[in-house]
């Protein structure tokens, strides 16, 4: 029977660098009420932050090159991470190898990737669910943009455009201050009724 909602729990990153080599070798790195937190979820959505090859596969590797040993999989399968979101910056340190490593060994475990592949089809494509009528996980900020994921943004006026109306009052002169409001704070609002074929851009530039 198919499922008509499901619930998805996204982590912080997920790296073990230097300071934590052989750390996935603890039982106890993850206390039992974290573990309970991912295993309520249907799906949980990792940031694997670098890529997961063998050092030997790896090659030298500097002071700010980032990659994990494939033994940290152990801690993935515990938190039972099924999704893991690659499109970091540390993804490419070691290369091509460990892109394709990384991508091979969450294939190999029944796992899905999202934001990083060899090519621009392969990093776009989602990570996708099945249930829920189909949920689509992808990487806003590969696609769109860091700009798309800001965690703020000044917005100083909305331009609210209507199809003309000839039966409407419009107020040409801006007399008056009309305002709409986001998240409590008034911000100020003008309505422009358009026709088609005019200049949309320019007319919200003037505005």
């Amino acid at each position: 029977m198919k499922k008509d909602k499901t619930s998805i729990v996204f982590t912080g990153d997920i790296g073990f660098d230097r300071y934590m080599d052989r750390k996935w070798e603890d039982d106890h790195l993850l206390s039992k009420s974290v573990l309970d937190f991912f295993h309520s979820a249907d799906h949980v959505v990792a940031n694997v932050e670098g890529a997961v090859i063998s050092a030997e596969e790896a090659g030298a590797a500097g002071e700010f090159v980032h990659y994990m040993d494939p033994a940290v999989t152990r801690v993935l399968k515990a938190m039972q991470a099924d999704i893991w979101a690659i499109g970091n910056n540390h993804i490419m340190d070691a290369g091509k190898a460990g892109l394709v490593s990384t991508r091979k060994i969450a294939a190999d475990m029944g796992y899905q990737t999202v934001g990083a592949g060899l090519n621009e089809e392969e990093a776009s494509q989602p990570a996708y669910l099945e249930e829920a009528g189909g949920i689509g996980i992808i990487n806003v900020a590969k696609l769109f943009g860091i700009g798309a994921i800001k965690k703020d943004n000044e917005i100083n006026l909305v331009v609210n455009i209507v199809p003309w109306n000839t039966h409407e009052n419009y107020d040409r002169l801006g007399l008056e201050d009309h305002y709409t409001e986001i998240l409590g704070v008034n911000v100020p609002m003008y309505t422009i009724p358009i026709t088609p074929g005019r200049n949309l851009a320019m007319i919200i530039e003037v505005a």
